[in-house]
């Protein structure tokens, strides 16, 4: 199961580009099932932090929870790139900077996905962390996050957008909560 809902997961990061509507503004949280045993998961597609202008290169969180480990997120991290030159390929980490304290998440493999087309190339990587991290980001003044790519490292700054496409996703996994 969680390998086909986490694939699932990672095959939807392909479609979200820096040239598209931002889905961080209007993204709701799917509810999906397993075939296999019937478990919740939520899910956020990815969306995107911003888009660096000075290099093209756009930042994307994506988030997923499951009943079956409800006490930690999934997140989906991905760089896209649009510069011809993309040579950031490989993502190594994440962290979030959450009022200054500084928490790096745990990637759940080593290798980074990258796809790539004729005007863009977008790496992605997953990674775990608790829950009560997404739960602080929500709840915090200032959050920022730095994904750590092969000679670079990206910083973005969540911004109104991102705070209320974190409120639906931890919304509507309390209401799942609640109903269990």
């Amino acid at each position: 199961m969680k390998k086909i809902t986490l694939i699932g997961f990672s095959s939807a990061l392909l479609l979200v580009g820096c040239a598209t509507t931002n889905p961080v503004v209007v993204e709701q949280p799917i509810d999906t099932y397993s075939s296999f045993d019937s478990s919740k998961s939520i899910v956020m597609k990815p969306a995107f932090l911003e888009c660096l202008k000075y290099n093209y290169v756009c930042g994307n969180l994506g988030f997923e929870w499951n009943e079956k480990d409800p006490n930690n997120s999934y997140v989906l991290v991905s760089i896209d790139d649009s510069h011809e030159l993309a040579k950031w390929h490989g993502i190594s980490g994440v962290s979030f900077n959450i009022d200054g304290d500084i928490i790096a998440l745990k990637p759940l493999s080593s290798g980074s996905n990258i796809g790539t087309d004729k005007h863009r190339t977008v790496t992605s990587k997953l990674f775990v962390t608790p829950l009560s991290v997404i739960e602080r980001i929500r709840k915090s003044n200032n959050t920022k996050v730095q994904i750590d790519a092969i000679n670079a490292a990206f910083d973005y700054e969540f911004e109104n957008a991102n705070y209320k496409y974190t409120e639906r996703f931890l919304s509507k996994i309390n209401q799942a909560k609640s109903i269990q």
